[in-house]
């Protein structure tokens, strides 16, 4: 009955004809790494090298430079049923956002063990679907943008983000990779982060494009370059911004096809080509 009430709460919905056996010892691992990782990842939070210590993962996964002083790590945390992924975003030693989520192996178990796991938690998800739970997420914009202006400029006056909350959160997460591509994996897709600036474009939000442009996420300022330039929208103060990010040598995540590879931002726009108008056709440039 508490199952049923749980899985009902967030979302979880078991498959009536799979029959589910418990591994207990799995369901154990996952409990004990919730409760080691869970007094961790609550601000105020320890400097980013203690923290590290204390989570005692694996090597990370990702752990690069942002540019300006900004640094992204995620870390993997392998259970039982489960794995925890941290990421995280750091200015000099200080942790500055930060995301906790719990997938599930197979999704098909998780209407039988996450209720459990919450149990450990002893806390509601943020967010919840049929394969993962969020449990923390924590962003200080304030310490983000006192890196980030002083380099690149403050973005001009914007209105609320509105209906385009989700895709501008997205573009400048400090926490996400993007990749930066077209037609994208097995499935020949669009991105997610191409379908996230498209929505700013197609909803004439040019003041939202040039606020990515400025932020953290070197992918999200990769895609507002794209933009602003597919839409012939570039001001100066923009070209001086995205001369001073093509100076950086941090590495851009793209996708063509089912490759996925690392560019220079520089690499990926192309500047002399851009320059001869916006009707040329391009891999990053299809909107």
């Amino acid at each position: 009955m508490i199952t049923a009430i749980v899985n009902s709460i967030y979302g979880f919905a078991a498959d009536p004809e799979r029959t589910f056996h418990l591994n207990q010892d799995w369901l154990d691992k996952d409990v004990a790494l919730v409760t080691a990782i869970s007094g961790i990842v609550n601000p105020p939070f320890m400097e980013i090298d203690p923290f590290l210590a204390h989570a005692n993962a694996p090597s990370a996964r990702i752990d690069r430079s942002l540019g300006f002083g900004l640094r992204q790590i995620h870390l993997a945390l392998p259970g039982g049923y489960t794995m925890i992924w941290i990421r995280i975003a750091t200015l000099g030693k200080k942790i500055v956002a930060l995301d906790c989520i719990q997938s599930c192996s197979n999704s098909a178990d998780c209407p039988h063990v996450f209720p459990e796991i919450c149990k450990a938690w002893k806390r509601t998800p943020i967010e919840s679907d049929q394969g993962r739970i969020t449990m923390v997420r924590y962003v200080d914009r304030l310490s983000i943008d006192q890196a980030l202006i002083p380099a690149l400029g403050a973005p001009p006056k914007s209105l609320p983000p509105g209906n385009c909350q989700l895709s501008f959160s997205q573009l400048i997460s400090p926490l996400e990779v993007l990749d930066v591509g077209e037609s994208c994996y097995y499935s020949s897709v669009r991105p997610p982060g191409r379908k996230a600036i498209r929505e700013l474009m197609v909803s004439n939000r040019s003041d939202l494009v040039r606020a990515v442009l400025r932020g953290p996420s070197p992918e999200g300022r990769t895609y507002a370059a794209l933009a602003l330039y597919s839409l012939g929208e570039v001001t100066p103060e923009d070209e001086a911004v995205i001369q001073k990010i093509s100076q950086l040598v941090i590495p851009i995540h793209v996708c063509e096809g089912c490759l996925v590879s690392t560019r220079k931002f520089a690499d990926v726009l192309h500047p002399k080509e851009i320059s001869k108008g916006p009707s040329l056709q391009g891999p990053f440039r299809q909107f």
